[in-house]
């Protein structure tokens, strides 16, 4: 008669002959999900360090030539646009901004076609936080520069698709010296506001088109076609 098989080595059988746990089975990926390769990984890293510093060395490019103007007065038309414009004191005089011309307050000598209602209520923001002085108008044209050089950087980054031209041309244009007189002088903010709503635009109008572009549809026999 043979001796029974110990405990032991029943349970160490049954542990050989039993399914795998499903928990611990890995699942593969699922169909169409990519797995980002480390490498892959450092590179995208690698070029948004890249695009980083770019945009470091635009804004300085942008800011450093016109950081003394941060120093400078209120000149010439900064006068009659700001510190005698009444309808800065306060924000009952929104309805003239948007209707009348800049120089209206003056009466018959300041019926002109100077219409910049944009540029009125900047003013109006700056006078009305700040008061009359005038470090804080300028500090505002030249915040307003450095975000138009970033703003060309990114538009012709989009357009060429290629970094190193983008930052030329935006390095370009911060350095470019027709720009002096629209961010040292106050009254001429007008330029830079509308480069930046120029830009924004047109950075708009690219997302609205690329859209437009990777719209599919089918023709009579039902084959997908691709603008």
């Amino acid at each position: 008669m043979e001796n029974p098989a110990p405990p032991t080595t029943i349970a160490a059988a049954r542990a050989e002959s039993a399914p795998p746990d499903s928990s611990a089975v890995l699942t593969p990926p699922a169909k169409g999900e990519r797995k980002s390769h480390p490498l892959q990984t450092m590179v995208s890293a690698r070029f948004d360090s890249a695009r980083a510093l770019l945009i470091a060395v635009l804004v300085a490019c942008a800011s450093v030539p016109y950081l003394n103007a941060l120093l400078n007065g209120f000149v010439y038309d900064d006068h009659t646009q700001v510190t005698n414009n009444p309808y800065l004191q306060n924000f009952h005089h929104l309805r003239e901004i948007f209707t009348t011309t800049v120089w209206s307050y003056v009466g018959a000598q300041g019926v002109t076609n100077y219409y910049r209602p944009m540029m009125m209520l900047g003013y109006l923001a700056c006078y009305r936080l700040f008061g009359a002085l005038a470090y804080p108008f300028h500090l505002f044209s030249l915040l307003l520069h450095v975000l138009n050089v970033c703003l060309v950087f990114a538009v012709t980054e989009r357009i060429t698709r290629d970094r190193v031209w983008a930052f030329v041309a935006a390095a370009l244009f911060a350095l470019h010296p027709v720009h002096t007189e629209s961010v040292a002088w106050i009254a001429a903010v007008t330029d830079l506001e509308l480069t930046f709503f120029y830009l924004i635009t047109f950075g708009l109008f690219m997302t609205v088109a690329r859209l437009g572009g990777d719209s599919s549809r089918k023709n009579a026999s039902g084959t997908e076609l691709r603008r």
